[in-house]
């Protein structure tokens, strides 16, 4: 099927994790994941995977009146926005603030259950999801990566992003993506 991935990854999470509690390290991960969550179900994800300080959300399985680049850019949007509620409340009760970084690619993938007789789970497997791991880990804090396929559809979102040239682990060559960082002070 013809899908968005897209995974985003909290900045920051092992050096607050290394410093406080684990029963604070917990709450403070649960605030943040729903910070995560709560937008890519808006936008008609599937979350796909919960994997630490991390969440993959597959968008174009559920069917929207929008294409699934629109959804996902929506939703890492709206990602960044809620850590900024989330931090602006968390910094006025004194406590620390953490980041997140957005990584976002489209295209054909296999889309099934994975597993054996014991243990089985939904999954997408492929190039994209590959990719947009990768290009979630070369995201600056506050920075959403959108491969080329995604770029070319979300033509209402163009304007806020630039070109850019990164080489990607695993992948040969540059590979060109587009970055959107939002800047604190463009958040209502």
């Amino acid at each position: 099927r013809h899908v968005s991935i897209l995974f985003a990854d909290i900045r920051g999470f092992t050096s607050f994790s290394e410093v406080n509690p684990p029963e604070v390290v917990f709450a403070t991960l649960n605030r943040y994941l729903d910070a995560m969550i709560q937008p890519l179900l808006e936008e008609s994800a599937v979350v796909d995977k919960i994997m630490g300080e991390a969440v993959m959300g597959v968008f174009g399985i559920l069917t929207m009146s929008v294409s699934p680049p629109h959804q996902a850019v929506v939703a890492a949007l709206k990602i960044l926005s809620a850590f900024h509620e989330l931090n602006c409340q968390l910094a006025g009760a004194g406590k620390p603030v953490l980041e997140v970084g957005i990584g976002i690619s489209n295209g054909p993938l296999a889309v099934g259950i994975l597993g054996s007789m014991v243990r089985k789970s939904f999954s997408v497997v492929g190039h994209h999801v590959n990719l947009a791991a990768r290009l979630q880990e070369k995201a600056q804090p506050l920075e959403i990566l959108v491969d080329e396929n995604t770029f070319s559809e979300v033509v209402a979102f163009q304007k806020g992003f630039r070109e850019t040239d990164i080489r990607l682990k695993g992948l040969t060559g540059q590979v060109r993506v587009f970055a959107y960082h939002m800047h604190t002070t463009e958040i209502p």
